[in-house]
């Protein structure tokens, strides 16, 4: 049987479901459901289903954003997994939402930021460089406030210009590229919300372990999750 993939993302105001089957999209369905995750997820699974032509019976493998991003987002797209997983016994991989940006700017070759709104008048941020087909991640993701950010960012890259993608509000990416050390270029923000197709891409892979004793946890980069910016200046 072809490997089919159910994918879901709730990292950010898009929340999305997608069923693809060998890195081929055969129903993706999104929705701006902000703060309604969990009345807006199961409808989009369903409907994704029903365009797809595909049954659950049918699926060989889950995969679900795991952050960092929405902290009642990730939470609900990770439970909704899970309670598919318990029903159906299939495997599930956890896949970091600044991966699946990653993956979003397929064909991109250059150094790149995934860059992810953290609320509170911060981002989630990533380095990577990327060489069309391969993606090399340069240092763990941070989070703080853009400015900061940018020009850490900007450090992995040894100053040189680089290019962001990702979803946050327009206000942040103007302070973003305030900063020295800033991307010359933002790449369309209709490929920056870390959409479910992109989750199943990254799942298919390989690289990511399956969740085979329930332990896998939102990624929120924040406290003991990840490093702040402060512990990247002191490791640099």
């Amino acid at each position: 049987m072809t490997h089919r993939i159910l994918a879901i993302d709730t990292s950010t105001d898009t929340g999305s479901v997608a069923i693809v089957e060998d890195g081929r999209v055969l129903a993706e369905c999104t929705a701006l459901v902000r703060a309604q995750h969990s009345e807006a997820l199961m409808p989009l699974v369903e409907f994704a289903f029903a365009r797809s032509g595909v049954t659950l019976a049918e699926i060989g493998m889950l995969a679900v954003g795991v952050g960092p991003g929405s902290f009642t987002g990730v939470r609900i797209g990770l439970a909704t997994a899970k309670g598919i997983r318990m029903a159906s016994g299939l495997p599930l991989v956890g896949v970091s939402s600044l991966d699946a940006l990653a993956a979003a700017a397929v064909g991109f070759a250059g150094p790149i930021a995934t860059v992810l709104d953290g609320k509170r008048g911060e981002v989630f941020a990533r380095a990577w460089r990327l060489d069309r087909l391969a993606r090399q991640p340069l240092g763990d993701a941070v989070v703080g406030r853009p400015e900061a950010v940018a020009q850490l960012i900007g450090g992995a890259f040894s100053g040189d210009a680089f290019s962001a993608i990702g979803d946050v509000p327009d206000d942040i990416w103007a302070r973003w590229r305030t900063t020295v050390g800033s991307p010359t270029d933002v790449l369309p923000r209709v490929a920056g919300s870390p959409l479910a197709r992109f989750v199943a891409h990254c799942a298919a892979t390989g690289v990511y372990p399956r969740d085979d004793d329930d332990s896998l946890e939102p990624q929120y980069v924040r406290g003991i999750d990840a490093l702040t910016l402060e512990q990247q200046r002191h490791r640099a």
